[in-house]
């Protein structure tokens, strides 16, 4: 085999192996940890549950939590992940 196709080839293995390596690690490390990653802080299991909490209501597209920091309230806009929460709130409810 020639070097020019050997250099796309090893390229192309070590980042399939970089690949399954990382779907991997998170689908057999830790089975019973929580359900976002490693980088995600324990208050989104909350938020989750929240978000459940306002789609029961009837609140499809929550904007705000009033009764969270009290007089103040919490704006949903400024939180990083509105989606992931909103899909872990319909994935708990």
């Amino acid at each position: 085999m020639k070097l020019w196709i050997r250099g796309p080839i090893a390229m192309h293995f070590l980042a399939g192996c970089a690949v399954l390596g990382l779907i991997f690690h998170r689908i057999l490390w830790r089975l019973d940890s929580h359900y976002y990653g490693p980088g995600d802080s324990d208050q989104n299991i909350w938020f989750g549950w929240r978000f459940a909490t306002s789609f029961r209501s009837g609140t499809l597209f929550p904007t705000r939590f009033d009764d969270v920091v009290v007089p103040i309230g919490l704006d949903l806009r400024l939180i990083d992940g509105y989606l992931a929460l909103r899909v872990s709130g319909l994935d708990s409810g």
